[in-house]
């Protein structure tokens, strides 16, 4: 009976706990913290979109421009789904015009929570002119950067400011272990610098210096191993003929570099797959697997320019050319499918992977400025497409499978559909959840009322 009775009473508490839990949530991670979301640059959220059908949920126009290149501006998500992006102009147009950027926070409804303007100066070549993508630390600290690195509350309140010393015309920031990895570039210099969460600068390493024949004109968003290996690619052309066109992918060990290798074309995307193998997508089609070693696995060449590579399930590795064709990959080199969207389009781009496989990507033609957003599923149908009005830059997915785009003007975009409110989920299941410990309260009861009636005439019938 005491063995029945605690099974019963550790089954009570267990339910009592797990609603618990339904109600408070378990994590306090964020949601999409880099541009990238992960260190693998996979692009792929933990939630689920089998939902979204290409419903418009709301559309914010924040009224600025995010100018920078599609690869360093993108939204991120935090704990508590509130979303975070940089704007503004990097381009100078003289040498003591005034420039403008900002960072913007805005409610899971579309209403701009806050909004702080960082950067106004009128520093030479436009220094501090834009916020590029933001991260978002493990202390929950949001870290954008335009020359310098801003550390931001969760308030908007501006915590810091480190100075990088450089004229940067194109950044961003990567948070990971105890830090942000930041990348800064202008035409002379590409620096890679690891700051601390206080802004004490730890580490740099300079990607690489332009020659007198050579000058970069690529720089892929780096993926970042278990052990803090950060891998990451360029492009450069021959300064003189703007021809001869190389790239190097780099191995780099806090600040030290462990190898570089030689491609023949700039680099457009890196990721680090599933199975630790390093994807480098490339300006002229070639699509490379690494070790991490650095040893070549295998080539596959689409002609195109492979512009992004993302990750989606069952080691299946994304890549979209500037033809407007999607591709998926094995990890062995397996083509698994392919299927053009679009026949003219000069950029088009992977944005965000849902858990179940679901690819969204973007295009954009320069002529006729059509641009359009599509959901293929993880066996290469088209799902449904949504006409944007400007060119998309980055994507990303809440916690409840929102999928969110950003474009180049300044639009926030929020796509859902026919899905069950979160609250409503969690309000039944913890329902269930105490329903069934009330039925295990009232069977204890029970039991123990029929074992003391036994008992009780057990002990009558020995009276007699």
């Amino acid at each position: 009976m005491r063995i029945r009775t605690k099974f019963a009473s550790m089954f009570i508490l267990c339910m009592i706990l797990a609603s618990l839990m339904l109600v408070q949530g378990t994590s306090s991670e964020a949601v999409w913290p880099n541009l990238g979301n992960d260190l693998q640059n996979s692009s792929r959220s933990t939630s689920d979109t089998s939902h979204l059908d290409g419903t418009l949920l709301w559309k914010l126009d924040t009224n600025v421009s995010n100018h920078g290149k599609r690869e360093r501006v993108g939204p991120v998500i935090d704990d508590e789904d509130l979303i975070y992006f940089g704007s503004g102009n990097p381009v100078p147009v003289g040498i003591n015009d005034e420039y403008e950027g900002a960072l913007f926070a805005v409610n899971p409804n579309g209403s701009i929570e806050w909004k702080l303007d960082i950067n106004r100066t009128t520093r030479p070549f436009g220094r501090e002119s834009a916020i590029y993508s933001p991260a978002i630390g493990s202390d929950g600290m949001i870290y954008c950067v335009g020359s310098d690195l801003h550390s931001v509350s969760r308030q908007g309140k501006l915590r810091w400011s480190s100075d990088q010393t450089t004229r940067v015309l194109t950044s961003y920031a990567i948070s990971f272990e105890e830090g942000v990895l930041l990348f800064t570039g202008d035409t002379f210099q590409n620096l890679l610098n690891f700051v601390s969460y206080s802004g004490e600068p730890l580490w740099n390493f300079t990607v690489y210096t332009h020659g007198d024949d050579e000058v970069e004109y690529s720089t892929a968003r780096p993926a970042i191993d278990s052990q803090g290996i950060i891998y990451m690619g360029v492009g450069t052309f021959n300064a003189t003929t703007f021809r001869d066109r190389k790239g190097y992918l780099y191995a780099i060990n806090e600040g030290e570099q462990i190898w570089r290798r030689e491609l023949v074309s700039g680099v457009n995307s890196v990721v680090l797959g599933d199975d630790e193998n390093i994807y480098v997508g490339c300006d002229d089609g070639e699509l490379y697997a690494f070790d991490k070693n650095g040893v070549e696995q295998w080539t596959y060449n689409h002609t195109d320019s492979i512009i992004t590579l993302s990750l989606g399930i069952d080691d299946t590795i994304y890549s979209t050319s500037n033809n407007g064709t999607l591709m998926a990959f094995g990890s062995d080199v397996e083509l698994k499918w392919n299927l053009n969207l679009h026949n003219e389009t000069d950029i088009f781009a992977s944005l965000a992977v849902g858990s179940e496989g679901t690819v969204y990507a973007g295009s954009w033609h320069e002529e006729s400025e059509h641009t359009e957003l599509y959901a293929v599923s993880s066996d290469g149908t088209l799902l449904w497409n949504y006409t944007l009005d400007s060119m998309p830059v980055g994507g990303v997915i809440g916690s409840d499978g929102t999928l969110y785009v950003l474009s180049k003007e300044g639009i926030l975009y929020a796509f859902g559909g026919e899905k069950m409110d979160e609250s409503w989920q969690t309000f039944l299941i913890v329902g269930v959840v105490i329903v069934g410990a009330l039925v295990a309260v009232y069977l204890l009861f029970k039991y123990r009322r029929r074992t003391q009636q036994h008992s009780n005439e057990s002990r009558k019938r020995g009276d007699i």
